[in-house]
């Protein structure tokens, strides 16, 4: 079948395209259903899911720590969840049965642990896990102050830390102006789905250090969610010239994709994949850049380099291309 610029195909692709390439803060898609008893402690994990890519990044076990539903995780799986706004992190149990998260209600440095709440609509589970009493305090103390907010009874079995608020809190003010505290909160915001002021934090982080990478980033994320393309990319260019993150420079090149400038995205694709030769993120959008341009043999010669890296997605491609 011929693609074209104007073609059915074309059309179909270029929707398919943009929303593979747009990082949208979104609840994980899995559902709880009601079940009658409790819900069993053994085999519950959990993991960090990149939706846009459909891969599992990273799985940790997760120990119940109150049977209203509050468990405890690797702080280093958190973290990785907000580190893209496309990540999900979800629960499951040895059933392959998803637990939704609610909240993430504290993490500790000094424990490298996280607490957070389950969706458990009304189900207790059956018991809690065995866990170690060096964690005590610290699991008292933050669903202490988790539940002055919010009323459930729990038997608490038993980590301390500096415990995050409820999931759509209020904006405070740091003064003096605090850019961890900024972050902290611009973070949540993020994932409350909170963009105006998620946004309005980070542009106080850039105030005080108009070199903070990270703010730079994940404000241009802000913008691409909410469809400011030409402000986007003025940020990730100034964030790619700090400190030149691969990162940095693929999400450039999605985004011109999405703003149809295709020979800038190949430009961008290419230097990354000099460095990341086996980047399949970038193998996929170049060889639709490709297509887009009509030029079908660069776009199978990516097909195929990417076909020795990543199969299964680059039968996903060929179908999206050829089928």
């Amino acid at each position: 079948m011929r693609v074209g610029r104007s073609s059915l195909g074309y059309r179909k692709v270029w929707l398919l395209i943009t929303s593979l390439l747009i990082a949208l803060v979104t609840v994980s898609e899995g559902v709880v259903k009601e079940q009658i008893g409790p819900v069993k402690v053994n085999g519950l994990k959990a993991y960090i899911l990149d939706k846009k890519n459909e891969e599992t990044l990273m799985f940790v076990d997760a120990l119940v720590v109150d049977t209203a539903g509050i468990i405890m995780i690797d702080a280093r799986a958190v973290r990785k969840w907000l580190e893209d706004v496309s990540y999900h992190l979800v629960v499951k149990d040895i059933s392959g049965r998803v637990l939704q998260i609610d909240r993430l209600i504290a993490m500790s440095a000094k424990h490298g642990k996280a607490l957070a709440s389950l969706e458990m609509h009304g189900r207790r589970f059956d018991r809690t896990s065995e866990i170690g009493s060096s964690y005590t305090e610290f699991i008292k103390a933050a669903i202490e102050k988790y539940k002055k907010g919010k009323a459930p009874e729990a038997n608490v079995m038993a980590p301390s830390i500096a415990p995050i608020a409820p999931a759509v809190p209020k904006v405070p003010e740091a003064k003096p102006p605090d850019i961890a505290h900024y972050k902290e909160v611009g973070l949540r915001m993020l994932q409350a789905k909170r963009f105006a002021d998620a946004e309005a934090l980070y542009k106080k982080v850039v105030e005080i250090d108009p070199k903070d990478y990270e703010a730079l980033f994940t404000l241009a994320l802000i913008y691409t969610n909410t469809g400011r393309f030409e402000e986007a990319e003025s940020l990730y260019k100034r964030a790619y010239s700090l400190k030149g993150e691969r990162k940095t420079l693929k999400r450039l090149g999605t985004l011109y994709v999405l703003l149809k400038r295709y020979e800038e995205a190949v430009t961008s694709l290419q230097t990354l994949l000099k460095d990341e030769p086996n980047d399949t993120d970038a193998l996929y959008t170049l060889a639709l850049t490709y297509m887009f341009l009509g030029n079908k043999d660069a776009a199978l010669n990516e097909y195929l380099r990417l076909k020795k890296v990543d199969p299964q997605k680059a039968e996903d491609l060929f179908d999206l291309l050829y089928r």
